[in-house]
């Protein structure tokens, strides 16, 4: 299997399953409301030009790594997408949302050697990205926000960038597109995930996760999270809008940083 489409989707879409049932029962008894939030990028924009290479996922000829990144990106939204036309058939209290965190800077290139670390090109592109990117709280706060904020309560299907809703691609909107992903995700009969997993499902012999208690109970956590939802509830996304021009600016130099790590790799 292409490694990140299954880094990046697969493992999700396997995990999503796994919990989905627990997580209808939960909904229904605690009438409480689910969240499901997919990490996705802005680079879910540029897949390669049908979107998903549904029979040529795992097929070298034609391959390019950024296209492929953006494949599995919008696969992302498109699985968001999905689970909120099932959520909303099955008349289930559960919302699935699809977020870009935002260009961070991490370690991600730590294994990078086609630079040596001294290397002055490479010496100017990390304190650059250093200056220009995200740090790892800040990469964290659209995530949170989705996770937790009041004011996301009933949204579904949604696309998040900056802690504020906005436009996801056109390709990402195609429902008959999102339906043939999960088809297609349920049926990888050679996937070692997934087509087991579809399988027993239909013959009600997957090991069922325990019924939902709460993670941060009696937990050092617990303050933490109140913290945070007080914070957000009172602020909501304008505290963290990223809109102005300068912002917009910097944060495509980001990406362009990104990218040209990203050639070196």
């Amino acid at each position: 299997m292409e490694l990140q489409f299954a880094t990046n989707y697969l493992g999700h879409f396997l995990l999503a399953n796994l919990l989905l049932d627990t997580m209808k029962k939960t909904a229904r008894e605690s009438n409480r409301e689910g969240r499901v939030i997919n990490v996705s990028s802005e680079f879910h924009r540029y897949p390669y030009p049908e979107g998903i290479r549904f029979d040529k996922i795992n097929d070298q000829s034609g391959y390019k790594k950024f296209q492929a990144y953006g494949q599995s990106k919008l696969a992302n939204v498109l699985h968001a997408n999905e689970l909120t036309r099932q959520f909303k058939e099955d008349g289930v209290n559960i919302s699935a949302n699809s977020l870009h965190p935002g260009v961070i800077a991490t370690n991600l290139f730590r294994h990078n050697t086609s630079l040596a670390d001294d290397n002055p090109i490479r010496v100017f592109l990390e304190s650059a990205a250093r200056l220009v990117l995200k740090n790892v709280q800040q990469g964290a706060a659209t995530t949170c926000y989705v996770a937790l904020n009041p004011q996301v309560k009933g949204i579904s299907g949604g696309y998040f960038s900056g802690c504020n809703l906005t436009k996801a691609s056109s390709m990402s909107k195609d429902a008959e597109l999102a339906k043939k992903l999960w088809d297609f995700s349920m049926n990888l009969d050679k996937c070692p995930w997934t087509g087991p997993l579809a399988l027993a499902r239909n013959r009600n012999e997957v090991d069922r996760p325990p019924l939902y208690t709460d993670p941060y109970k009696d937990s050092a956590t617990a303050e933490y999270v109140r913290m945070m939802r007080e914070k957000y509830s009172k602020k909501g996304a304008s505290g963290f809008s990223a809109s102005s021009k300068a912002a917009k600016g910097i944060h495509g130099f980001g990406i362009t940083v990104l990218r040209t790590l990203l050639t070196k790799v």
